[in-house]
């Protein structure tokens, strides 16, 4: 019999209030209390969304996957915290998951309530499938009223001009005046660039010139250039352009755009030019 532990956090605010902690220590506490003994380390979905079933290409997916191919069925067991850590999708989507594991003999415990969910249970008191479809049917409408209130307020800051973070590019003070060095910086990345070096070859060259590269809004600098680090300034959106459609993932270049007829762009308000 295999009893793993499954834990999930959406947001990096749910990690730093240790989420993925509790949930795990909850899990053992309750193992240990009941006699179970956890036979794999725990499989963890970090900052992945089960509104967008984003976590579906993460560990879930995986769990999933060995569903699927039988590694794991009868008399296995997943301990959860609740039951809209495997999914938050509307509760159709939500209960098609829910049986993917039951219909092969798994059962999910859900240990903040102490419930177990398997076919023996359903079978025993159909009045048990009730609650977790009503927690699916809550955790959805939760997420789904959040993200409608999150695009609301982006909307309407974007139209007034307010910004929603204090998070500023690299190249800006907290004033939003231009610290010119790391701006020559950014400007010598994308010429490089340009020019055909790659990420590892402009790291090496910002490196051998003493260039100090910078780091995010929790931290402010890093050692020393990296491929990822150049990358991140190559990919950043907001040196030029803001993509308005269809990718997130599409990434410019200093002041042009591999682009087509289909994209639309509107300049950042961080852009260096």
């Amino acid at each position: 019999m295999k009893v793993l532990i499954y834990a999930r956090y959406s947001g990096s605010g749910q990690h730093d209030g240790n989420s993925v902690e509790r949930q795990v220590e909850m899990a053992e506490t309750y193992a240990k209390a009941n006699g179970l003994t956890i036979t794999e380390p725990p499989l963890i979905d970090r900052a992945k969304s089960a509104f967008h079933a984003v976590h579906v290409r993460g560990q879930m997916g995986k769990l999933l996957a060995r569903v699927a191919s039988g590694e794991l069925g009868q008399g296995d067991i997943i301990l959860t915290e609740n039951i809209d850590r495997l999914s938050r999708e509307k509760v159709m989507k939500a209960w098609d998951q829910l049986r993917v594991f039951t219909n092969a003999g798994v059962t999910i415990i859900t240990v903040a309530n102490k419930a177990r969910l398997n076919e023996e249970t359903f079978e025993e008191q159909w009045t048990r499938i009730i609650d977790p479809l009503a927690q699916m049917a809550g955790a959805h409408g939760q997420s789904e009223a959040k993200s409608i209130r999150t695009t609301d307020n982006w909307q309407r800051a974007r139209a007034n001009g307010v910004n929603m973070t204090t998070a500023l590019p690299g190249w800006l003070n907290q004033d939003k005046s231009k610290r010119n060095e790391r701006v020559k910086t950014v400007r010598d990345i994308f010429d490089l660039y340009l020019s055909g070096y790659g990420a590892s070859v402009i790291a090496k060259r910002l490196n051998a010139n003493d260039v100090r590269p910078w780091g995010n809004g929790r931290k402010d600098t890093y050692s020393v250039w990296s491929s990822a680090t150049v990358a991140k300034v190559l990919k950043n959106r907001a040196v030029a352009f803001t993509v308005a459609r269809p990718s997130p993932t599409m990434w410019l270049s200093n002041c042009s755009a591999r682009s087509s007829p289909s994209f639309r762009f509107t300049r950042s308000p961080y852009s260096l030019r």
